[in-house]
């Protein structure tokens, strides 16, 4: 499986203001679960890593901060109506993802 976290896609999503909006508004949300709809193809997949660094960039200063800031679990859960939409999000994950 091919990955591109050393491609410049990923530098140019890094850099992109709404993503980095939108997932830290996950973090601020008041309710749970978070019904994620609009992003569609890959870019979901990218929008997953997003928030999985920032989850951990959450934990790591919960834990210097003595736990001053809300932690959240390191796990995500995906729901897909179909097997077939379940492996192309667990492929395209897997792509951009590999640490997934």
């Amino acid at each position: 499986m091919k990955s591109l976290s050393s491609s410049s896609v990923i530098e140019k999503l890094n850099k992109w203001q709404e993503l980095k909006t939108s997932v830290d508004s996950l973090f601020t949300s008041s309710s749970f679960p978070v019904q994620v709809e609009g992003v569609s193809g890959s870019l979901f997949s990218f929008f997953v890593e997003q928030i999985s660094k920032a989850n951990h960039v959450r934990h790591i200063q919960s834990l210097q901060y003595d736990n001053a800031i809300k932690t959240f679990s390191q796990d995500i859960v995906i729901v897909v109506p179909t097997e077939r939409e379940a492996t192309d999000v667990q492929n395209d994950i897997q792509s951009v993802f590999p640490k997934a």
